[in-house]
């Protein structure tokens, strides 16, 4: 529709009856179109979800089928079942009778978490101990916080924990409790908290949120604003010639990207601000003990793991052990990407690429100018290396005899022991912790590890042939839900400092927290996903909806996503909240800037809530309170005669497999 409206040339024209009955005809005729148009997405709403249920039926009876074959549950089954059994089963009185004898207090936490199948789960349960006998003590109690309420991806609501709550005082009296002391945070956290969440756009969002205090007034605190890193990348890149192109050598030329550098950018800027507190010889606080901050007490918070590699990489440039918060990147790991070489040149030893990788790998560890040794005699370079072994020179006849050896040994054994010849022979271990930083080591261990152990896991080692083997981690490759993990490294508990998305911190904490990525903006993902309107106080969904693209939307899916969406700007607020209170004593907030973008998310709220306060000794806005103390200096005698100051020692913790696999390490 076109805007319309009275106009003093109009009027001339029409005179002003004439031009009121002619605005009023444009208002109709738009509203009729426009009624037109939804009652046109309505009727291809229909038939796209007609479809999408008859195709979405299909593929459950499917999936069901698969699961009953392979005599599994997931966890879906799980509650659903448990759901069913305790609801409409034949047996559902007798089930709640022999549970109700049993219990005698029930207590769920993180309720905010709940979904509507588990709630209608635990009615029954609740139903049973308000009717039972009253001369038995029995007590419900439900332990929830809606400001925590981050899992709609999995169907939680947080309005049942309200639901939950007024069931209870109605039918058993209950009383509530709110907690808003914290016992984690030090006072300069919480006063970040309180200014965040008393703005009038947050108060909007959470709208019970109660002024926060601490149980540790006294314990040292400080928050502190990074400066935003801008964005440095070229709108306008210069695109290379295809001749250019063509014509570049990867053996001395590394692939132009277009990555980010405000990521990286922003990744050293918090590696130089770890660097500052431990110069400070910053100390962290616990239940009274003063101790000297250490890599563990670190702990870095990402939104989203697009940009984690950035952050990783920073970190390894100061050399800053950490822990990585990639998931499913097992196979583009560098050294699981050289094992993948390694064995398709076994089954195809005239790739070229293949072995180029294999060769430049620690594995054999060649230079570019010996790589170009194998292309001088215009054979395939396998050809080419078998000509300089037969001449005898090396280090050509140790390299071929070991992959020759492979290769025959391809054919005969199963994956995983053909991987354990490889690591034997090939030193593959010892080679790859030369040449990596110490700090990536334990990264490095994990990664072989992991390999070795798909070769059995992978379809439960029903996959002994090699070709058969690679073919599937081509496919695991290509997908983004099924790519396996990295394993934990051995020192997972050592002195690392973690990358963790906000999710995964969840129920953790740490004295220093970083909240990187703050002013990423989450993207609107509603087309073609599903949507379900499912109230706590029903049995059942009032809607299932698959959301078109926008323009072919039709009003009832609108106003469903317009309240998803108002339900999603809640939760952000409370991930935000959940990111805050993770930290103890210190917290610092940074974020990378967006070309052309006005709105920079949390960090542009933080940055209003901060506006006011002091600034650092680097300028940057910050809130300090309490007073930083120092551990006394305790002195010892070692057994081997050292002198020891505590203020300075950092534990080193040695497992005894460590000790097995690396005696060196002693």
């Amino acid at each position: 529709p076109r805007k319309r409206k009275s106009t003093a040339a109009q009027q001339k024209r029409l005179g002003a009856e004439r031009e009121a009955h002619f605005l009023a005809l444009h208002a109709t005729g738009c509203t009729e179109l426009l009624d037109l148009r939804d009652a046109i997405a309505r009727r291809d709403s229909l038939a796209l979800n007609s479809a999408w249920y008859r195709a979405g039926h299909a593929l459950l009876a499917h999936y069901q089928r698969i699961k009953r074959e392979q005599r599994i549950f997931d966890f879906s089954d799980l509650e659903w079942l448990a759901c069913e059994l305790l609801n409409r089963s034949e047996h559902a009185e007798w089930v709640q009778y022999k549970l109700d004898a049993r219990i005698d207090h029930l207590l769920v936490d993180e309720f905010q978490d709940t979904n509507p199948t588990q709630w209608h789960l635990l009615q029954p349960l609740l139903e049973e101990l308000a009717a039972g006998d009253t001369g038995r003590q029995r007590s419900v109690f439900l332990v929830g916080d809606r400001k925590q309420s981050i899992y709609s991806f999995r169907r939680a609501n947080p309005a049942l924990l309200e639901t939950a709550s007024e069931w209870l005082e109605q039918h058993r009296a209950a009383q509530r409790f709110p907690l808003n002391h914290s016992r984690r945070s030090a006072r300069a956290i919480m006063d970040c908290v309180n200014r965040v969440f008393t703005q009038t756009n947050m108060a909007d969002l959470l709208s019970d949120f109660a002024p926060h205090d601490t149980h540790l007034p006294d314990m040292y605190g400080q928050v502190e604003l990074l400066p935003l890193c801008a964005d440095t990348r070229n709108t306008e890149p210069d695109t290379p010639s295809i001749i250019d192109q063509q014509l570049r050598n990867p053996l001395h030329q590394p692939r132009v990207t277009d990555a980010p550098a405000n990521y990286l950018e922003e990744g050293r800027s918090i590696a130089r601000t770890i660097q500052r507190l431990f110069a400070e010889q910053a100390t962290v606080e616990r239940d009274g003990t003063i101790r000297p901050l250490g890599y563990a007490d670190i702990m870095i918070l990402l939104r989203q793991r697009t940009h984690a590699t950035a952050y990783e990489q920073a970190l390894r440039e100061a050399d800053i052990p950490c822990l990585g918060a990639s998931r499913g990147l097992l196979l583009e790991n560098l050294e699981v990407r050289d094992l993948v070489a390694l064995l398709n040149s076994l089954i195809s030893p005239y790739d070229n690429l293949a072995l180029a990788q294999v060769l430049r790998s620690p594995l054999f560890d060649l230079d570019s100018e010996q790589l170009l040794a194998l292309s001088s005699g215009g054979h395939h370079w396998y050809a080419q290396l078998a000509e300089l072994a037969v001449a005898g020179e090396q280090p050509w006849r140790a390299i071929h005899d070991l992959l020759a050896g492979w290769r025959q040994l391809a054919g005969q054994l199963p994956v995983h022991d053909l991987l354990d010849r490889i690591f034997h022979e090939g030193e593959v271990m010892q080679r790859y912790a030369a040449a990596f930083p110490p700090a990536l080591l334990p990264r490095v261990r994990a990664s072989f590890t992991r390999f070795i152990e798909l070769a059995l896991e992978l379809d439960n080692g029903r996959y002994p042939s090699l070709p058969r083997f690679l073919d599937l981690l081509a496919r695991l490759r290509e997908s983004d839900q099924d790519q396996p993990d990295e394993t934990a490294p051995d020192d997972l508990h050592g002195d690392r400092v973690r990358l963790l998305t906000v999710h995964a911190a969840k129920g953790l904490e740490a004295p220093v927290v970083f909240l990187a990525d703050a002013a990423t903006v989450p993207k609107d993902r509603s087309a073609w996903r599903g949507c379900v309107d499912w109230p706590g106080d029903t049995r059942r969904p009032r809607l299932i909806v698959l959301a078109a693209r926008n323009t072919a939307r039709d009003s009832r899916t609108q106003d469903l996503l317009d309240a998803r969406a108002a339900a999603q700007r809640c939760e952000d607020a409370n991930l935000l909240y959940v990111a805050l209170t993770r930290a103890r004593q210190y917290l610092f907030i940074s974020g990378s800037a967006r070309a052309n973008a006005n709105n920079t998310g949390w960090y542009g709220t933080l940055a209003q809530a901060l506006a006011d306060c002091a600034p650092s000794a680097d300028g940057h806005p910050s809130i300090r309170t309490g007073t930083r103390r120092q551990p006394e200096a305790v002195t010892g005698q070692a057994a081997n005669g050292l002198s020891i100051d505590a203020r300075l020692a950092h534990p080193i913790k040695t497992t005894l497999r460590d000790i097995c696999i690396a005696p060196s390490r002693l």
